[in-house]
Parts: C-alpha cells; sequence; structure tokens
C-alpha cells in the first residue's frame, strides 16, 4: 500500500531556555530521503531539486510530497549546502539581533587534523540512491573569509546521541555509519573503545499507516550561541509530529 506524504517543517515555540532564538534558519536543499532501517539504508526519496532550494526550516515551508509505502521510518537524509544562514531575535554576545549571519559547517581537516576532526571533515553524500564519500572543502567557519560551499548530506536516526552526550562532538552528523568514540577529546581513546552512531538526533520516528500529512519539526528554541568568536547556531532538535 502507497500512501502520500508531505514534508514540511515547523519551529516549536516553546521556549525553555534561556538563550537566544533564532528568527530565521535558511538552508539550501537539494534532496530529502527516508529510510525504515536506522542505518539509513535503502533511501527513498521524497523531494529532489537539482538547482537546490534555500528554504526558511522556520517558515513552515513544504518540502514535496510523494508516495511511500506503510511503515516505521528511522532515518531521514537531507542533502544540503554546508554553508547556512541565520537571524538572532535578540542581541547576545557576538550575536547581533536582526543581523543575518552565514556559517560553513563542514571544513577540511588540517595537516594536524586530530580523528574526530578527520570524521568531521567527509560527508556521506546521497544523490538519488548513490552515495559517495567526499571531503569538505574550506578552512573557515566564516562564509567568504575561508569557507566555502559544499554539498552534504545530514543524516538524523532515532539512534543517534543527543548532542549533549559527552563522546557526541566525536561522530559526524555527515556520515551514516558509525565512528569511534574517543573520550579525552584529542585525538586517542583514553577509555574502552565503542562504536558511536552518527548523526544527529531524530526524537521520534515516520511512521504510515494510512494516507496523511508528515509534519517534520525543526526545533531551534534557544539555539543562537554568542559566547564564541563567531556567532553560531547549534544543532536544532528534529522530529516527526
Amino acid at each position: 500500500m502507497k500512501n502520500l506524504l508531505s514534508v514540511m517543517c515547523l519551529f516549536s515555540t516553546i521556549n525553555t531556555y534561556a538563550a537566544v532564538n533564532p528568527t530565521e534558519f535558511k538552508v539550501t536543499v537539494y534532496q530529502v530521503s527516508v529510510s525504515l532501517s536506522a542505518d539509513c539504508s535503502s533511501p527513498q526519496t521524497i523531494f529532489s531539486s537539482v538547482a537546490g532550494e534555500e528554504t526558511d526550516f522556520l517558515a513552515s515551508p513544504s518540502l514535496g510530497s510523494g508516495t511511500i509505502a506503510n511503515g516505521t521510518y528511522n532515518c531521514v537524509m537531507i542533502t544540503m549546502e554546508d554553508g547556512i544562514k541565520f537571524k538572532p531575535a535578540s542581541t547576545e554576545g557576538t550575536c547581533t539581533g536582526g543581523t543575518e549571519y552565514s556559517i560553513d559547517l563542514c571544513r577540511a581537516r588540517s595537516g594536524s587534523a586530530t580523528a574526530d576532526e578527520y570524521y568531521q571533515s567527509y560527508t556521506d553524500l546521497l544523490s538519488g540512491t548513490t552515495t559517495t564519500s567526499t571531503e569538505c572543502s574550506g578552512t573557515s567557519q566564516i562564509i567568504g573569509s575561508g569557507g566555502a560551499s559544499n554539498k552534504v548530506t545530514l543524516y538524523l536516526r532515532t539512534t543517534s546521541l543527543d548532542t549533549a552526550d559527552s563522546d557526541s562532538d566525536f561522530t559526524t552528523v555527515w556520515k551514516k555509519g558509525t565512528a569511534l568514540a574517543n573520550t579525552n577529546k584529542s585525538g586517542g581513546v583514553t577509555g574502552p573503545s565503542q562504536d558511536r552512531p552518527n548523526g544527529l538526533p531524530l526524537a521520534s520516528p515516520f511512521v504510515v499507516s494510512n494516507a496523511k500529512t508528515g509534519i517534520f519539526y525543526v526545533d531551534a528554541t534557544g539555539k543562537i550561541d554568542g559566547s564564541n568568536g563567531n556567532c553560531e547556531l547549534l544543532p536544532p532538535k528534529f522530529g516527526f509530529r
């Protein structure tokens, strides 16, 4: 049985954090695919654009529609530009309210890269149903000042760890497999070796049982960080409603 799936994005307005909210979160999207398996195998494409579509994830956009079989989908794959744009609602630290910022999320590893930097510089780029391992370019977080545009695939999985986990920063969001947890945060493993799932957490899978609209939410509440040298947008929360 096939069912109609419309994928949309919402911004949750429930503010449970003291930090600053974004009023804009723009991503250029080329493809959205889903998989029944949390390992992201056998992807099914539900949206594609050769040129890419710049989408504000906080404006409830529609990313297309298609048919999809009944089941519980535990992986979402978003092929996108790694340069994102965002605006903070108010001023905090290095972030000025109402100003649009652009940052480069995936960059080339340095010559002395630690193991985690090595993992984070590569993407399992999904185009159609073909995956290609590609290294990102760019040497700076700032687009236009060393930052470079790269096409990457963001992996969202129900088995991925929350970014608050002490080891989760050693698993890249751009790869679908697993990476070795690097517990001393400097290139070597000090504790028991563990394989950690890559990708960002998908808080809830997409369950298809009848013809329905799938609401894919992006909760960026309190995710603006102005405490560092650059204004940053921390990873939002993703899931289905």
